[in-house]
């Protein structure tokens, strides 16, 4: 039974990792195992289960592939070990793309640039960024809504959750939380869509704040673009380390997965999972963001991953346009 299509397309990525691209083109997901290897070798060069997404979505692998002599070997199988299909490549044929650095934009999502907490965010995150090479830095305005829209699709029909206003700390969905929601979006979707060169997206809240120093930031950072080169991860968040959260598997030194995000004031991704995020963001409807996210991911079997050392990000204090009170922290 052959669903996946068999054309796939290999591309050069930093460090001489190697980026894969490849299509389901029927409507089913499909439970997957994938193994990538050597066949002069037979190094195993990359193993691992997931889910093939139907309706034509696009994913990518990356691998290191310093040790490959040539040619490769891919197989993917089904959960029983079926071969699905096996595709080979010559190594001269890999090598479509390089890039020496992956090149970065980070959005920061304003609602006032008047206001005290965005000023001293600015500030900060500028600051904070100033020692990353190949980084550039961008404002889009956030809208504040105080109605909801004509097409107001809550996630998975949880219509009830609604409210045109609520106190502090009660449960519901208002039209500001639809705003958030929607800048977040929007941008991703800019970012994706626009013809531009960069390789990932950072986007920072109105009132993020780095708690570290640039060049403490910087090495953390450079960290985290060298496991998202390396893995399928789809998010890595820079939020801090909170007892809610449980560390799952370890994937490099202090950096593990999660399956929660606590709070999406920091968080970076790469433009080679553009299919991924239009694929979630066209089939569940809209929550508070950071919600949006973690259930979208756990719908999706997909992890996060953050550093458990340093608390790296927070917020400021200030007026909270969503909850609608001062918030020290």
């Amino acid at each position: 039974m052959n669903l996946i299509n068999k054309s796939i397309s290999f591309v050069k990525f930093i460090e001489n990792n190697l980026g894969i691209e490849y299509k389901n083109n029927s409507n089913l997901n499909i439970n997957a195992k994938i193994k990538f290897f050597d066949e002069k070798s037979k190094i195993v060069l990359f193993e691992d289960s997931f889910c093939l997404h139907g309706n034509g979505q696009y994913f990518s692998i990356l691998t290191d592939t310093k040790n490959i002599t040539g040619p490769i070997i891919f197989n993917v199988y089904d959960e029983n070990d079926n071969l699905f299909f096996s595709v080979k490549n010559e190594i001269t044929d890999l090598f479509i793309k390089d890039r020496e650095k992956p090149k970065i934009l980070l959005k920061h999502l304003i609602c006032d640039r008047k206001g005290k907490k965005e000023f001293l965010s600015i500030e900060n995150i500028k600051s904070s960024f100033s020692l990353i090479e190949n980084f550039d830095y961008s404002i889009k305005d956030s809208k504040i809504y105080d109605n909801f829209p004509e097409k107001n699709e809550v996630f998975e029909g949880n219509q009830h959750w609604i409210k045109l206003d609520k106190k502090h700390n009660e449960f519901g969905l208002t039209p500001r939380h639809y705003g958030c929601y929607k800048a977040h979006i929007d941008a991703i979707l800019e970012f994706f869509n626009d013809q531009n060169n960069y390789d990932y997206l950072v986007i920072a809240e109105g009132d993020a704040k780095i708690l570290i120093s640039p060049e403490k930031f910087k090495t953390y950072f450079l960290k985290a673009i060298s496991i998202l080169e390396k893995t399928n991860y789809k998010i890595f968040t820079f939020g801090r380390s909170v007892k809610e959260i449980e560390l799952n598997k370890k994937v490099s030194e202090n950096m593990y997965e999660i399956d929660y995000m606590w709070g999406t004031y920091l968080y970076m991704f790469s433009k080679k999972h553009k299919y991924y995020f239009k694929y979630i963001i066209d089939k569940y409807g809209w929550h508070a963001f950071d919600w949006w996210l973690n259930l979208s991911f756990e719908k999706e079997k997909e992890k996060f991953l953050k550093f458990n050392t340093d608390d790296i990000s927070f917020e400021f204090d200030g007026y909270s346009y969503i909850d609608k009170v001062e918030k020290k922290y």
